[in-house]
């Protein structure tokens, strides 16, 4: 007697087989958006920090301020806001972070804006450094603010192709800002005014100045053309909101180095081309004991730049780079006295 052939088994769909998962999903992203949350209310109370990115948020909370000066630590570590304030009569913003520049100076203004900023004027200080490396990959304290700007939005996603998916957790959000944010948030304080000033060092020698050469023209696939194009970029956005930009170029001791020196060039060019302002601070006399190293100034060599800059922007010392961005930085010569006739 032979046997009938064995059915052939057909897999069965069961909608009940994806509940754990789909809970599991779900519960995860409650997770997510309840974790954020709380990082979020931390992060809104650290009003002071790079790393909590207080620094940042104090800035967005300053929608007062009528100018912004924007930089690196030359700016963090230099610009008094109080000197500035006496002499322009308004409220000044210190907006410097160390170890960023214009990217994070063009963000951070586009923020502002859309945060109500009340700024008229924008100074943005010059850095040599741009031209070599934009610090793309510094941005996550950027990563809470996801959906307020798309120039924020893009800069955020040329990071990490996987950055878009990534965003989407809040969590992930934090990942380089939890700790610190809730580390700022429960030791409090005011919000930050942006300038920390260095403390006095001792021991420096003077070194010789390089000499200055002829600006490298860029090409078009290197870092120093998207430089470039960030700072066009932070120009064109501020004069579209209606905002007044400067540019600023600050003393180094010994002078700037050839490489650096021709990117200063190549972004002065920059300026006469957009019809920038520049305000030229390279020639301003700085004791030596005033130097922390050969780019940063300490207190006391801050209080000196910050008055400088403040004279120059009120008007109350012209500087030849307010009329032409190259125009040179070398001091006015001495006037000899009614009848000296030495050569």
């Amino acid at each position: 007697m032979s046997t009938p052939p064995r059915a052939r088994l057909r897999p069965t769909f069961r909608p009940a087989t994806l509940r754990p998962v789909l809970l599991f999903l779900a519960l995860l992203g409650l997770a997510d958006r309840a974790l954020g949350a709380g990082l979020e209310l931390a992060s809104a109370r650290a009003l002071d920090g790079e790393k909590s990115g207080g620094l940042l948020r104090a800035a967005l909370a300053d929608r007062r301020a009528r100018w912004v000066v924007f930089g690196s630590s030359r700016v963090r570590r230099h610009v008094d806001p109080v000197p500035l304030e006496a002499a322009l009569g308004e409220r000044v913003r210190n907006a410097g972070c160390d170890g960023h520049g214009v990217l994070y100076a063009r963000l951070l203004a586009a923020l502002m804006r859309a945060e109500g900023s009340r700024a008229r004027s924008y100074v943005l200080d010059l850095n040599p450094h741009d031209l070599v490396d934009d610090r793309a990959g510094r941005l996550g304290l950027f990563a809470p603010f996801v959906g307020r700007d798309p120039r924020v939005d893009a800069a955020l996603e040329a990071r990490d192709p996987f950055a878009r998916l990534k965003l989407l957790s809040h969590v992930y959000r934090y990942n380089s800002a939890g700790l610190p944010s809730l580390a700022r948030a429960l030791r409090g304080g005011p919000p930050s005014r942006g300038f920390a000033p260095l403390a006095p060092r001792a021991g420096l020698r003077p070194t010789p100045p390089s000499p200055v050469t002829p600006p490298a023209v860029p090409r078009a696939d290197d870092a120093a053309a998207r430089g470039l194009a960030h700072y066009a970029a932070f120009v064109d956005d501020a004069r579209v909101a209606g905002v007044e930009v400067r540019f600023l170029v600050g003393p180094r001791r010994g002078g700037w180095p050839a490489p650096e020196a021709r990117a200063l060039a190549t972004l002065l060019e920059l300026a006469r081309a957009r019809r920038v302002s520049v305000i030229d601070l390279r020639a301003l006399p700085v004791p030596n004991g005033h130097w922390v190293d050969d780019v940063h100034l300490d207190a006391r060599g801050a209080e000196t730049y910050s008055r400088a800059l403040a004279r120059a922007l009120s008007g109350a010392e012209p500087h030849d780079a307010l009329r032409d961005p190259l125009a040179s930085t070398a001091p006015p010569r001495r006037q000899r006295p009614a009848g000296d006739e030495r050569p």
